[in-house]
């Protein structure tokens, strides 16, 4: 077994991890089952336990002797139910039986049982896990984490070099490794790497196994597999949280930056503004070539890349580098009375110091005499 490796430890991003932590979480993916609901939860009738708040038919006067006997001790019995607590238990009652139902009926898509549900927020809560699944439906692994991909904004590249290592091992047939003692030399030395030795050791420790008697090697191996392309898989799902991580941690960062400005540019702005401001900013609505996500004006700006920048460019000389939106308005109020000051400028005075306007700025409204003064309009 020499260096001379089938697979290329350069191209596979193996990571220097503690060996203990991989396999503690192989451990903890196979222990035991957990406790599974009751078998009355399981069943796929719909029914709803109403003992709880209504007692049995012919009762009631016998619950009342009891209660008049009783009386001094229900201050202190722990077990007597309150009017409230009864109402509670009959919603938890229904929500549960509601959500059973749902699941039953194919509305719900979730993989385990329904163990309990005792709140509206816990039945919301169910309905996302449901949400977020029928995303997937009729998808293959590869599908999903190209989905998972693109919407977390994690680059095009990024995506394609895991991807590219998950379908690498996962193509490797298990018979194969029966009949190749390089094949299983190679995949226990990255299992033993992934679990954070060194290339060095692992490579000996692998070499030790495929050398020894027996066909150990072969079992070993055919499980390092399934270890490589479980870490490799557990990578991407860190990857993905990582972005969301990250994302959360911009949205927050943007909006306190937004609610923190009572003004932009010296113009006050109000919390519509601030809050049409942050969705604009944070609203994805197309991606670019490496599959990151683009705002409106990102957008603009990738499908208009010259007027994006005349425009960005204006606005900047314009505001005094992003300081003061009135310079606008000043610059505009300026041009409006540059031209009246140049209109009034060809207006003169006679002799007798009255003023002369010469006829194309004058207009007569229904007085051909031109009598009506109150008729003339300067066009200035």
């Amino acid at each position: 077994m020499e260096d001379d490796f089938l697979l290329s430890f350069d191209d596979l991003n193996l990571a220097e991890e503690a060996a203990e932590e991989v396999i503690a979480g192989v451990q903890t993916s196979t222990g035991g089952e957990e406790d599974q609901p009751e078998e009355g939860a399981q069943s796929g009738e719909l029914s709803i336990n109403i003992s709880e708040t209504n007692p049995p038919v012919g009762t009631e006067g016998a619950e009342e002797e009891e209660e008049e006997e009783d009386k001094d001790k229900q201050g202190t019995d722990s077990s007597e139910k309150s009017p409230s607590s009864e109402a509670d238990s009959s919603q938890q009652s229904t929500l549960y039986a509601l959500a059973k139902y749902l699941k039953d009926e194919g509305v719900l898509l979730l993989d385990e049982e329904i163990a309990k549900v005792d709140s509206i927020d816990e039945l919301k809560s169910l309905i996302k896990t449901s949400h977020d699944k029928a995303r997937y439906v009729n998808m293959s692994d590869t599908q999903k984490r190209y989905l998972d991909a693109l919407e977390n904004g994690v680059p095009v590249k990024e995506y394609e070099t895991l991807e590219k290592e998950i379908s690498t091992f996962q193509d490797i047939k298990v018979d194969s490794i029966d009949k190749d003692p390089q094949l299983q030399y190679e995949i226990l030395a990255i299992d033993y790497m992934n679990q954070g030795l060194s290339q060095e050791k692992a490579m000996k420790l692998a070499q030790l196994s495929v050398k020894s008697e027996g066909n150990e090697s072969v079992a070993d191996a055919k499980e390092a597999l399934q270890n490589i392309i479980k870490f490799k898989s557990e990578k991407f799902k860190e990857l993905i949280s990582t972005k969301q991580e990250q994302t959360e941690i911009d949205l927050k960062t943007i909006k306190e930056n937004i609610d923190a400005k009572n003004e932009i540019l010296t113009m006050p702005v109000n919390d519509i503004t601030k809050n049409r401001l942050f969705d604009l900013m944070t609203t994805k609505v197309a991606s670019d070539d490496n599959g990151l996500p683009l705002n409106k004006l990102q957008k603009f700006q990738k499908d208009n890349p010259i007027e994006a920048k005349i425009l960005m460019n204006y606005l900047f000389m314009m505001t005094n580098e992003g300081k003061d939106l009135g310079l606008i308005k000043t610059n505009t109020t300026s041009k409006a009375s540059k031209d009246l000051e140049k209109k009034l400028k060809q207006l003169n005075f006679d002799a007798s110091g009255s003023l002369i306007i010469p006829e194309g700025m004058v207009s007569n409204k229904g007085n051909s005499n031109n009598n009506n003064k109150n008729n003339l309009t300067i066009n200035i």
